[in-house]
């Protein structure tokens, strides 16, 4: 007996197939740029210390060298996630964006509240609007 495979199986094939070949090629991308990243800021750090040599760039330098450093780290470390699993990525956005609503929580709920006052005040003229004509029409 030979074993077929409906169109709906080879779709399924198909698009598991393209997915890990997206994935695939996208780690092998951002390896790629990690490293490139990681050299760039080899350069830019070295630069960095000689301008601070030269005189009052060391403040700015340091700054800068800090801010290539934890760019350098986060490339690390996006790299370490993806080759675990993407989906681990995906986890860490929705974290770090729950994170982001909590610590601004405030602030995002002034501004719906300010948002709601604004509808309740439109469909207040709304109805206010339709009330007169009504009036006008009836009279």
């Amino acid at each position: 007996m030979e074993a077929t495979l409906n169109p709906a199986d080879l779709l399924t094939i198909a698009g598991a197939s393209i997915a890990a070949i997206v994935v695939t090629q996208f780690a092998k991308m951002l390896f790629t740029l990690t490293r490139r990243v990681v050299r760039i800021v080899a350069l830019v750090t070295g630069l960095i210390l000689v301008a601070a040599a030269i005189g009052p760039m060391l403040i700015v330098g340091a700054k800068l060298v800090k801010a290539f450093q934890a760019i350098k780290t986060a490339f690390i470390a996006v790299q370490l996630v993806m080759a675990a699993n993407p989906f681990i990525l995906l986890a860490i956005a929705v974290a770090a964006i729950a994170f982001l609503i909590f610590k601004n929580w405030d602030k995002i709920l002034a501004f719906l509240k300010a948002v709601w006052e604004k509808i309740k005040e439109v469909f207040d003229a709304a109805i206010d609007f339709l009330v007169a004509a009504i009036k006008t029409i009836l009279d």
